[in-house]
């Protein structure tokens, strides 16, 4: 399956991944379906309007940007936002706490890599306080309130 094609929205780019983690090992298609699985149950279009509604700002400022946007990703789970902006064309830094988390999301940068997608992305296992770097765009989602 090909995960991604330009014209999709987020909520498309992550339908696909819903409903195909064959390419993840075991372990890692838990992780997944654990971290989504309120997704998994029901991701019918209100729900999709509402998840592409909260990065449609970001999009955006990548769209719109002169250069590559650096952009931190602060709480980035499994990777789908920092996979999409990347995609988009930002310069994307991931970063959480959860090393199991950022094991899918690095599973799934390379299964897009191997799918021929070249895109400037990294992950970080850290803490908010201890990132160092400057950039265009922070984006946080479903994060806040765990800092």
């Amino acid at each position: 399956m090909n995960y991604y094609n330009e014209n999709q929205s987020i909520s498309e780019f992550l339908e696909n991944w819903l409903y195909d983690q064959s390419i993840m090992s075991k372990k890692e298609k838990e992780i997944f379906l654990s971290y989504y699985f309120s997704y998994v149950k029901n991701f019918g279009q209100n729900i999709k309007n509402q998840y592409s509604r909260q990065s449609i700002d970001v999009i955006e400022l990548i769209d719109k940007s002169n250069e590559p946007p650096a952009l931190l990703e602060v709480g980035s789970g499994c990777g789908t936002e920092s996979l999409f902006f990347a995609l988009k064309g930002a310069n994307v830094t991931g970063i959480d706490i959860r090393s199991n988390r950022l094991r899918v999301a690095k599973k799934r940068l390379k299964i897009i890599e191997d799918q021929g997608h070249k895109i400037n992305l990294k992950y970080v296992q850290s803490n908010i306080n201890d990132v160092n770097g400057k950039f265009d765009i922070i984006y946080m989602s479903q994060t806040f309130h765990h800092i």
